[in-house]
């Protein structure tokens, strides 16, 4: 099992749950070229606020963690579903965008170690 995603299949993925495509078919290479731009920016935005740790090369290149996918697909279908004809109005977008954050918070917060701590007062 792949532990890790490209940026196509993410273009790909949005596409598919915005229903702009099915389930295996090809994906218009100006759609998926949009929705990558808008990745690129927004990852930016993302990586400046310390929600992001993966690389950003190239599409094909296998970097985005599985444990984000999901909820960079729909950050990412939230980000550009207004450039698909569908409302979507920037204090809603921002809304939208801070909830779904939450799980990119979570995937970057450390695990339980399991290890057992010592506490002392002096």
């Amino acid at each position: 099992m792949a532990t890790f995603k490209t940026k196509a299949q993410l273009s790909a993925a949005v596409l598919e749950q915005m229903n702009e495509v099915g389930v295996g078919q090809s994906v218009d290479p100006d759609e998926a070229a949009l929705i990558e731009e808008r990745y690129d920016w927004k990852l930016a935005e993302w990586r400046d606020r310390g929600l992001v740790w993966w690389a950003n090369t190239t599409r094909s290149a296998e970097e985005i963690p599985l444990q984000v996918f999901q909820p960079l697909v729909d950050l990412m279908e939230n980000e550009v579903m207004h450039s698909f004809g569908r409302d979507n109005p920037m204090p809603q977008r921002k809304a939208m965008e801070e909830q779904l954050l939450v799980m990119l918070r979570r995937a970057k917060a450390p695990g339980r170690s399991g290890e057992s701590t010592s506490f002392s007062v002096y």
